[in-house]
């Protein structure tokens, strides 16, 4: 078990789902008021960036595992916020996009888009943290089963993954 995370916050998954269906019920139940969905979201949004900050202050400065974390953080926040700025200005963008600049840059303005990959990328960050987190849980098992891992990032940082390497163990004579 991983003693640096209380054990009320290993539970924090029922309330975010027990929220999440419940806003969902609501949002079928009147779809007309997108209002409310959007700072619905925008709220478990905020709630995740505070877990994972939480998170992460519980780990020792310096750790990958929090930096990872941290990352988390700022780009679901960035998503949102990008996320928001396509939901008021989605005409203008539209017509910026149209009429005044080259075709080739019009992909870099739709917003709806990043949003979509931002979250990706804050979502990865999570998932390897929480496997990173895993493996060192687990580190002499695994290398009792001959099973190596390392972290790799690639573009600064900004799309991590933990890369497992086998290796053959050696017999005792």
């Amino acid at each position: 078990m991983i003693n640096w995370i209380p054990k009320w916050i290993r539970s924090t998954p029922i309330p975010y789902y027990t929220f999440s269906i419940i806003i969902s019920a609501l949002y079928v139940y009147n779809p007309a008021c997108t209002l409310f969905f959007q700072v619905s979201y925008g709220a478990m949004i905020l709630l995740m960036a505070l877990s994972l900050h939480f998170y992460a202050k519980q780990i020792p400065s310096g750790a990958s595992v929090k930096v990872l974390l941290e990352r988390a953080a700022i780009f679901i926040l960035f998503a949102f916020a990008v996320w928001n700025v396509d939901n008021l200005m989605c005409e203008k963008l539209r017509k910026l996009r149209s009429e005044y600049l080259p075709a080739f840059l019009g992909p870099l303005l739709q917003f709806h888009a990043w949003w979509h990959v931002l979250t990706m990328i804050s979502g990865t960050h999570s998932l390897v943290a929480v496997k990173m987190a895993w493996c060192k849980t687990n580190s002499k098992a695994m290398e009792k089963a001959g099973i190596l891992w390392e972290i790799e990032a690639h573009f600064n940082g900004i799309l991590p993954w933990i890369h497992f390497k086998t290796t053959e163990i050696k017999k005792a004579d």
